[in-house]
């Protein structure tokens, strides 16, 4: 993505959603463990009293708290997006503006008894 000239601006939110999804890997790190270890893996979340297994795994990455975390990730991932779209939309307004200069400018330029043609072909009067 540097390539194309990308800065910061663009950058910015892919790196506070990168923060974000990281704090969900240690929540999902957690559930996928305690699935595959058939038991409750020790980490942040805590079990509920008789809680078994297979129900901590899916709470604690289907609850309300997840959700909430998925859309702090969301957001800059959305303003990135709107970002990228701005941007595309600027050089497509720049692109056409400058083919419109590119023809219209050298025709108006010339005098009248000569045309250049779409494909840049000049054609002028020989009579004058």
């Amino acid at each position: 993505m540097k390539e194309p000239g990308f800065g910061e601006k663009e950058f910015s939110p892919l790196k506070d959603a990168s923060i974000h999804s990281s704090n969900l890997i240690v929540r999902e790190d957690q559930a996928m463990k305690t699935s595959k270890e058939a038991r409750i893996v020790d980490g942040f979340f805590q079990s509920h009293p008789f809680e078994i297994t297979d129900k901590f795994a899916l709470r604690i990455v289907f609850d309300e708290s997840y959700h909430s975390e998925v859309e702090k990730i969301m957001v800059p991932v959305t303003r990135f997006f709107t970002e990228l779209d701005q941007r595309i939309a600027a050089v497509k307004a720049a692109e056409q503006k400058a083919v419109f200069w590119k023809i219209y400018f050298p025709c108006h330029a010339m005098r009248y008894d000569s045309f250049i043609s779409p494909a840049g072909i000049l054609y002028q009067d020989k009579g004058a």
